[in-house]
């Protein structure tokens, strides 16, 4: 069983991210804002999907080169 560490946290980062890009698209005026039109939600979990993204394309990178 050679399970990589990435795998996991990239699924966790994938779901808090997706929650967050939902939150901020169905909620796009929230309560405390850092600045009018600017929608943190939104915007970190956009960052969130692509680091899980990354991480996820970095476990199978690193897989394909084992072997």
């Amino acid at each position: 069983m050679n399970l990589d560490v990435r795998l996991p946290i990239a699924c966790l980062f994938l779901i808090v991210g997706l929650l967050l890009v939902g939150y901020g698209i169905l909620h796009p005026h929230p309560e405390v804002t850092v600045k009018p039109g600017f929608n943190v939600n939104l915007c970190w979990g956009s960052v969130m999907v692509l680091f899980a993204i990354a991480l996820w394309a970095g476990a199978k990178w690193s897989r394909r080169r084992k072997g």
